[in-house]
């Protein structure tokens, strides 16, 4: 489907266009496994990664500040850390140790995690504009590697059990009700969340003293301030993304002293506090000249309005560059009234609000964004470049095969396979590490004493971590987006930032 079809229709609905801002979470699909090279399905066979044994140190968390619909899976997860490409992972140990219900969520013989996920039942009016959402139900892809967990031991001999609760997208009510539920009714140990779980959502698992797990890109004030350490993400925190993207642009010659630039962002609290308190700061600190800004409000039935005030006001500042710091959905309006209005400044792109990745980026005007460059921590633009698979990648196909994941239908399919065999094999590499005495505090030490991981890690390049780190990536590739395929072309590979 080309999704760039016609301009903004000023007839859609408010909770349309509030399905398009859920998209972004769903959207991801495509982006760095879809547009991460599609091997055939016959070489989805093999596995990898066993896990090593470490001693366990001490973490003191601080207690945390404050902060769906449900369907279990219990039953079909469970188990010890992902195997490798036929090696087995370590003996449970001594037939004499007694293992004990260490704490909330572990007994003698399982250990209960939560998965949270957007639902997607209401997200078929967003495949008809060309975003992706999954063929099946999340436990479909949950299973797979959790039967591969448990054929290989378990953790530390106990059953690994996953308990699967989706919630709605669109409602921050529901992603409150989501950890309640996890953290209440289920007293699970821990949770994982492979996108669409953010904001309060987050900070209501930290406030409950428990480990998440996510692709999210919170702040560093969000990460430290309000979550306490308590929420670990597999990517970059806005900030560093905000520093790093600055850094990159600057010294690639793309944003230099002389343009006039426009800084436009979203207007929920955490987007506004980054933009204000980082980029803004920092882009000054740097030498450019930023002459206009506009924040968008947080209601989505508003951006084609919205967007033609932000166009008006750049017009009226003579922009000839825009720095867009929010998220792809606004990015679509705010192109397509540029267009309307014969707006025609530079561009520079990001992960910040995905919008540098490869299906949330389809509905481009193309002649505004045509060989922008971006900065991409995600995978993005490596499918059309004809990037090979990576080792990681062909070892989560395998596993997904053998422990009888459904055939994929569609990109969206392969990433959340992808993404649930990185975030899975994480959390049992640090319960594992942990040892038999499994603790909450115990399992996020093992987090900060990882060092340079890239076991399994799919979706994007090498992680690291270590005390006081809170988001894992560290490394970005450079994309373009052109208007032959709609999609980005990775041009240069991943690289260390300096953030």
């Amino acid at each position: 489907m080309d999704a760039r079809q016609g301009r903004y229709s000023r007839g859609l609905s408010r909770r349309h266009l509030a399905v398009l801002a859920a998209a972004l979470v769903v959207a991801l699909a495509a982006s760095s496994v879809a547009c991460s090279r599609q091997p055939s399905s016959k070489t989805r066979r093999g596995l990898s990664t066993s896990i090593s044994e470490a001693a366990q140190a001490t973490f003191s968390p601080k207690a945390a500040p404050t902060a769906g619909s449900s369907v279990g899976s219990g039953d079909a997860v469970a188990g010890r850390s992902p195997v490798g490409s036929g090696t087995k992972s370590a003996a449970p140990g001594p037939a004499t140790r007694t293992l004990t219900a260490s704490d909330r969520g572990v007994t003698s013989d399982s250990v209960l995690v939560g998965w949270l996920n957007i639902d997607n039942s209401n997200m078929a009016w967003g495949e008809s504009i060309g975003f992706s959402v999954p063929s099946y139900p999340t436990a479909d892809f949950v299973e797979p590697f959790v039967k591969e967990v448990n054929a290989n031991g378990g953790v530390d001999g106990r059953k690994l059990k996953v308990e699967v609760v989706m919630f709605d997208g669109l409602s921050e009510d529901a992603k409150q009700a989501a950890c309640v539920k996890l953290t209440e009714d289920l007293k699970v140990f821990a949770a994982i969340a492979v996108f669409g779980f953010w904001g309060d959502g987050e900070v209501c698992l930290a406030t409950r003293e428990t480990p998440l797990l996510t692709i999210n890109f919170p702040s560093d004030d969000v990460l430290r301030r309000r979550e306490k350490g308590w929420v670990r993400s597999t990517l970059m925190s806005k900030d560093r993304i905000l520093k790093n993207w600055a850094d990159w642009a600057i010294e690639s010659g793309i944003a230099t002293a002389k343009k006039r630039i426009g800084v436009w962002s979203e207007g929920d609290p955490e987007s506004t506090q980054v933009t204000r308190d980082v980029l803004l700061p920092y882009l000054k600190a740097k030498g450019l000249n930023v002459v206009e800004t506009f924040y968008f409000g947080t209601d989505y039935s508003r951006r084609p309005v919205e967007s033609s005030s932000a166009v008006l006001k750049f017009k009226s500042a003579n922009v000839d560059f825009v720095w867009p710091a929010g998220n792809y959905i606004t990015n679509i309006f705010f192109l397509r009234v540029a267009e309307a209005q014969d707006f025609h400044p530079e561009y520079t792109a990001s992960d910040f609000g995905y919008l540098a990745t490869d299906p949330t980026s389809q509905s481009y005007e193309p002649n505004q964004w045509d060989r922008v460059r971006a900065m991409a921590v995600m995978r993005s633009g490596e499918s059309a470049a004809g990037k090979p698979l990576t080792p990681a990648e062909k070892e989560c196909l395998a596993a997904y095969q053998r422990f009888g994941g459904k055939a994929f239908k569609k990109d969206a399919d392969r990433f959340m396979a992808m993404a649930t065999c990185e975030h899975l094999a994480l959390w049992v590499k640090a319960a594992r590490v942990a040892g038999p005495n499994l603790t909450r505090a115990g399992f996020l030490n093992v987090l900060d004493s990882l060092g340079n991981y890239s076991e399994r890690v799919t979706i994007s390049d090498t992680l690291s971590f270590r005390k006081g780190k809170y988001d894992a990536a560290d490394r970005f590739a450079v994309i373009e987006w052109r208007r032959e395929c709609t999609c980005y072309w990775q041009i240069e590979g991943f690289r260390p930032g300096r953030w």
